[in-house]
């Protein structure tokens, strides 16, 4: 079970989650991978967007994928809680994991 992550609008955001399959962190190697983050009632704020194995911090081969938004598109998003949905196809087969739970936050500055 993952935390709550706290982001900011406005912000380049990279959200990392290791993604579990069966009890132990997925192989996501050879998966293309898309990431949109939604309000609480299911609105998409960001849309997906195609996110990269290559991206600083990710290790797709042993499950862990950061998912990342510029922050022209972060900021768009509004105080309060939000959603993180992350969507992996691996050969021809699109899975959408479970939700995972993000608390927007103003900007301390």
């Amino acid at each position: 079970m993952s935390s709550i992550k706290i982001i900011t609008p406005g912000d380049d955001l990279a959200i990392v989650s290791d993604m579990y399959e069966s009890g132990a962190l997925a192989d996501l190697s050879t998966a293309t991978i898309s990431a949109c983050i939604q309000d609480g009632s299911g609105r998409r704020i960001i849309a997906p967007t195609a996110q990269s194995s290559a991206t600083a911090g990710a290790a797709w081969a042993t499950g862990r994928v950061v998912c990342a938004f510029s922050a022209a598109l972060s900021v768009s998003l509004r105080v309060g809680s939000a959603w993180l949905e992350i969507n992996v196809t691996r050969a021809g087969k699109r899975t959408t994991w479970p939700l995972i739970a993000l608390d927007v936050q103003a900007s301390a500055a």
